[in-house]
Order: C-alpha cells, then sequence, then structure tokens
C-alpha cells in the first residue's frame, strides 16, 4: 500500500504537522511544528500505534526521547534539561517502569533505583550533588524492606534504620562522624534532627 504524506499549515504558512499513512493509518514519521518553525515532536508510527521513538522538544531544543513497542511505553526514556543535559534514563516495560532507573543533577548521579512491575523493588541509592552517597535502602513490592542506611559525608553510618513491609521494626541506630554508636540522649536528639533533613521532614 502507497504511504501518503500529509501536510498542514499554520495561517502563517509556516509548516505545522507532517505525517505518513498508509491507508487510514499512521505509518511512518510524524513531525510537529510551533508557530515560528522550531520542531515540537518527532514520533515514529507503525500501522496506527506508536513504535519506536517519540521525541519532544522545546523552542527546538531535544527535551525527551522515549521509546514505544506497539503502543506501549517499551525501553529506555531519556529526559534533558533545558541545557541539554541528561536528567533521566528510566526504563519501560508495557507503560510500567521496569529496571535500572537513574537520575542526574548538572551530569551527576543523584539517585540510582531499581523498579519492577512499576513498583521500586531492590536497591535505591542516593547521592549528593557532588556524588558522596548519603543512603542506601532496599524495597519489597514498592515498600521499605530490610536495613535501611543513612550516611555522614565523611562516608561513615549516620543511621541504621529496621523496615518490614514499610513499617519500622525496633528503633533506630545512630552513630556519630567517627563511626561510634551514639548512646546519650542529647547527642542523639542532634543527630536524629539532622537524619529528617536527610529525609526532607
Amino acid at each position: 500500500m502507497e504511504t501518503r504524506v500529509i501536510e498542514e499549515f499554520y495561517s502563517n504558512k509556516q509548516i505545522k504537522q507532517r505525517s505518513h499513512m498508509k491507508g487510514s493509518k499512521l505509518d511512518g514519521i510524524c513531525e510537529f511544528y510551533d508557530m515560528d518553525g522550531n520542531l515540537e515532536q518527532r514520533v515514529n508510527f507503525k500501522e496506527g500505534n506508536l513504535d519506536g521513538f517519540l521525541e519532544t522538544y522545546i523552542k527546538g531544543e531535544l527535551s525527551s526521547k522515549r521509546s514505544f513497542k506497539e503502543g506501549y511505553l517499551d525501553g529506555p526514556t531519556e529526559l534533558f534539561d533545558e541545557t541539554g543535559t541528561l536528567s533521566a534514563t528510566i526504563n519501560f516495560e508495557r507503560d510500567l517502569r521496569h529496571g535500572v532507573s537513574r537520575f542526574w543533577n548538572k551530569g551527576q548521579c543523584v539517585r540510582e533505583a531499581n523498579y519492577k512491575d512499576g513498583l521500586l523493588e531492590g536497591l535505591t541509592e542516593d547521592f549528593t550533588a557532588d556524588g558522596i552517597l548519603i543512603q542506601r535502602a532496599t524495597y519489597l513490592r514498592g515498600q521499605l524492606d530490610g536495613v535501611i542506611f543513612r550516611f555522614w559525608l565523611n562516608g561513615n553510618v549516620m543511621e541504621e534504620t529496621d523496615y518490614s513491609k514499610g513499617e519500622i521494626v525496633g528503633e533506630s541506630r545512630l552513630y556519630d562522624e567517627r563511626g561510634k554508636r551514639i548512646s546519650d540522649k542529647k547527642e542523639k536528639n542532634m543527630v536524629g534532627t539532622l537524619t529528617k533533613v536527610f529525609r526532607g521532614e
């Protein structure tokens, strides 16, 4: 069946949309533009379904690139900040997060997380903007499960907390910057306040 190219224009005669069709279905690359002629979206279709890539642009600059298969998000998604620097890679399987996702801040990885069937599963690590590990957690079907570690900037453990199915088990174990277990109530309160800051509370 012959492929037809369909074009649509703005009132100022700038191209608005260019699509490829076979019969009544989109098939091939489709491009969408703003009124100034800047590319806004570039996407591939196969027999009417999203299949392959979908790229979005802001003022002509690439802001995201997604992978599709038979209409579903499937494969890597890449997100970019306003400077064009990679800010996230997220893997999908049939519209659900699945596999390793990584997030960056100005080129530095600040989070690495594992997903299964759309839920956090396994190890998740958080880092400062300088790349220093500040938290290591494990998840089971989207809930905290196991020992959660928070770290001082020198690498020593600040806090250990046991979780089971998202609930805290027992009391957290707190440590000073030298790695010494804290038992003094005043020191515990001080470190406890710091760990709340780490949690964003």
